[in-house]
């Protein structure tokens, strides 16, 4: 501390003074005189003398501070020698020091105390917080099969524990066979010089071998079944054994009258965990059948044909078959499959088949005729598409159609013709013969006068046409025309498009002039 006097220019004197500094600090504990001297300008000498008590300082001390902290350390509880003291630093709050608040490194912890003098004690120390170490195993994998080798751990500290689902191990050998399948943890510890603790621990799973199971595979089969996709409750297994190729099983490659066979699976799974199974099966074979009654050809309108077998419960298939009959006509021109169907004791399937042509009929067509006629057309030649084709006529067979001959009405037209394969077709056509319309009229004179008066013409027939000369409409004027001949005529179409026209002459007499 500085001493200021009340006059300067004097000199102080005492333990502990240096120049006008007193320094307690560097004194024992007791009493001590500090003096003050002044020579004034007039040669006066004088002198101050001043008593100071020095106190003793109690000795306050830690009492549980270690120097070496781990930083996952639990929170101190700070302690002195006197229990008035109190503690600062960076991770001290009150009493409380939290080693991992400090952080990795050296940290400062302070006591503080005062005591019944009012004098302040401060001591420090140096603590240092080192981490945990950094602990990790190697060549253990996530997951084994219960068949795989003894694993050989391999831990980065020397000095360090492995322990199996929380049982020391005592080695960094394991076999895997030792333990059951399931879920397990491997741990590895180490203590370091500090007497920090760290672990690390892996889980891995001890895996069964795959449990194969054949999923279609049947205990019995026929020499002439189809072909089997093999499964199993694995994807990628690997089958094998006679009839088997690239994981199909071939019942008809097995050589002739062999009664069983063995077929194996095996499967790796993604551990080289390797598994495998095999199965026995029965081959039966199937019966030989046969039947009878079925042409090679037939035409399409061939009368239905029934098929034999001489095998109860036997039966038929394909187009045109309807149990055990074959129509030819339901089946429809081309080739076609019979086939034969057996099932025997042993539910072995046999088939046969038979190949049948059924052939087309021949197309027929009427060439020439028409839906209807009217009863004043000519007669005509009946034709067919076909040059041999015969037609009948109300049961009678005719070449040609008289129409003139024939009443008024409607009539069946039959035309049949049988080809070079002897399939025969026949067609009908409903012809009409219509009545043609009554075309005579009335009215009209075989001869006039010029100067004769008009004539209204009646028809029989209304909806015809007047035609010729000296005509207005229905109306005959003589006085238009020259003396001569002519012709009137009529002409109706009726409602069945059938024509008539009438025609009637007519003369013109000349006038003959009077004289006077």
């Amino acid at each position: 501390m500085n001493l200021t006097p009340n006059l300067t220019g004097g000199i102080f004197s005492g333990i502990g003074i240096y120049e006008n500094t007193f320094n307690p600090s560097s004194l024992e504990a007791g009493v001590y005189n500090i003096s003050y001297s002044l020579n004034t300008e007039n040669n006066c000498y004088s002198t101050v003398e001043k008593s100071v008590t020095i106190l003793p300082i109690i000795d306050v001390n830690f009492t549980n501070l270690d120097t070496d902290f781990c930083i996952n350390e639990t929170n101190m509880t700070l302690s002195a020698s006197d229990e008035n003291a109190t503690f600062s630093g960076t991770a001290v709050n009150e009493n409380i020091f939290n080693p991992s608040v400090a952080g990795i490194g050296t940290n400062t912890i302070n006591l503080h105390f005062t005591d019944e003098n009012n004098c302040n004690i401060v001591k420090s120390e140096i603590v240092n917080i080192h981490s945990l170490p950094n602990v990790d195993f190697q060549n253990l994998e996530n997951e084994y099969c219960l068949s795989s080798d003894t694993v050989h751990l391999q831990g980065n500290f020397e000095n360090g524990n492995f322990y199996f689902d929380n049982s020391a191990l005592g080695d960094t050998f394991f076999r895997i066979d030792n333990y059951n399948v399931g879920n397990h943890q491997i741990k590895f510890s180490y203590l370091d010089e500090f007497n920090c603790f760290s672990y690390k621990t892996k889980d891995f799973v001890i895996a069964n071998l795959p449990q194969i199971e054949f999923v279609n595979l049947e205990e019995e089969y026929c020499k002439n079944s189809e072909e089997v996709i093999l499964q199993s409750n694995f994807p990628e297994s690997i089958f094998s054994g006679d009839g088997v190729v690239d994981g199909v099983f071939y019942p008809n490659l097995l050589d002739e009258n062999v009664e069983t066979t063995i077929i194996y699976c095996s499967y790796t799974d993604e551990k080289s965990c390797v598994n495998s199974i095999e199965k026995e099966i029965t081959i039966n074979y199937p019966t030989e059948i046969s039947f009878e009654n079925l042409e090679n050809s037939y035409c399409l309108n061939d009368e239905i044909v029934v098929l034999n077998s001489e095998f109860e419960n036997s039966y038929f298939s394909g187009n045109g078959v309807i149990g055990n009959t074959f129509n030819p006509e339901l089946a429809a021109a081309g080739e076609h499959n019979i086939y034969l169907h057996f099932v025997n004791d042993k539910n072995c399937f046999s088939d046969i088949s038979q190949s049948v042509n059924v052939l087309e009929l021949p197309n027929l067509s009427f060439e020439n005729l028409e839906n209807s006629y009217c009863k004043n057309d000519e007669k005509i030649a009946l034709e067919a598409n076909f040059e041999n084709a015969v037609f009948e006529i109300q049961e009678e067979e005719k070449d040609t159609l008289d129409i003139p001959n024939l009443e008024v009405g409607s009539y069946n037209i039959i035309c049949n013709y049988t080809d070079e394969n002897s399939c025969s077709n026949s067609i009908s056509k409903n012809v009409i013969i219509n009545n043609f319309p009554d075309a005579n009229f009335q009215g009209l004179d075989t001869a006039y006068c010029q100067n004769s008066l008009f004539s209204v013409l009646q028809a029989n027939e209304n909806g015809g046409e007047f035609n010729g000369d000296g005509l207005i409409e229905n109306i005959f004027y003589p006085n238009l025309l020259d003396s001569g001949n002519y012709e009137i005529s009529y002409n109706i179409t009726n409602e069945n498009n059938c024509s008539n026209s009438f025609t009637k002459l007519v003369k013109i007499h000349h006038l003959l002039k009077v004289l006077e």
